[in-house]
């Protein structure tokens, strides 16, 4: 944590075996433009900040930025990107799996956390919401 806007995190992703799984260390900022009210997250991933863990493959090539524009009351156009490397040797099938499902999952995963009780009414005072 460094601010309300700005935060490093750590995360891994599990592969199936015989792979190894993937960490990253990300540096994540969120804005919002004053005038459209867009929000925007954008994290990259940033080598040194942690040592390296055994079995684990460092992913150093990572960013990704979301875009989220209102339109009417309550509803959002979004627009996420990613472009990642997931070092080493990967399998055309989990490539392409990743490809195919990853996105989608990400945005219903997204849909699914935002009806959490802990979720559903939070809100930041730097983000102003159309009326």
């Amino acid at each position: 944590y460094i601010s309300d806007v700005e935060q490093i995190y750590y995360a891994v992703t599990d592969f199936p075996w015989p792979m190894y799984d993937r960490d990253y260390v990300v540096h994540n900022k969120i804005w919002q433009d004053p005038t459209t009210l867009a929000f925007y997250s954008l994290s990259i991933a940033k080598d040194g900040i942690l040592p390296e863990k055994s079995g684990m493959v460092r992913v150093s090539t990572l960013s990704a930025k979301w875009t989220l524009t209102p339109k009417r009351k309550g509803e959002f156009h979004v627009v996420y990107t990613l472009k990642s490397d997931p070092e080493g040797s990967i399998p055309a099938w989990m490539t392409n799996m990743m490809l195919d499902v990853g996105p989608f999952n990400t945005l219903k995963n997204l849909e699914k956390e935002t009806q959490k009780a802990r979720y559903k009414y939070a809100s930041f005072d730097f983000i102003k919401e159309p009326r």
